[in-house]
């Protein structure tokens, strides 16, 4: 007969074992997760930040056109909104509009021209917020160090 040995688990193991299984499920749960896209409109030239607060009590809601949420943007450049923050994958469009006609403004990648920065989307303090920043690529590096509050 062949001697066997019982290994005994070990604190280490458990807490690997844990640590591996609830990361499968976070991540099961949130990789399908899909949402409403944005169409951010924005004033043409406009360059800087842009923030977006959600679930703002007597705000007006996000309209709905072609299953997309139709973000526009003022010279404000801050919009509050009584809809939903939502959580989840989905391509959104970002457009310059200069006298109704739409320029799309490519999304978070180098190169010459305007571009759509997305840095974050936030739940703050219940203060629910999403930002991102137009412009170049340099004017981006330099608002990078300032992103406001």
């Amino acid at each position: 007969m062949a001697d066997t040995q019982r290994v005994e688990p070990t604190h280490k193991m458990c807490a690997a074992t844990i640590t591996v299984a609830i990361g499968a499920l976070f991540f099961s749960q949130g990789c399908d997760k899909q949402r409403k896209p944005d169409k951010v409109i924005v004033p043409s030239g406009f360059s800087g930040w842009i923030t977006v607060r959600y679930q703002v009590d007597g705000a007006p809601p996000l309209p709905i056109e072609n299953g997309k949420n139709i973000i526009r943007i003022d010279p404000s450049a801050a919009i509050s909104t009584s809809s939903n923050y939502e959580v989840g994958l989905a391509k959104d469009e970002y457009y310059f509009e200069n006298s109704h006609m739409l320029t799309p403004i490519p999304e978070d990648s180098p190169g010459p021209g305007s571009h759509a920065w997305r840095v974050n989307r936030q739940n703050e303090s219940g203060r629910v917020y999403d930002r991102f920043f137009v412009g170049t690529q340099e004017e981006y590096a330099a608002a990078s160090k300032m992103v406001p509050k």
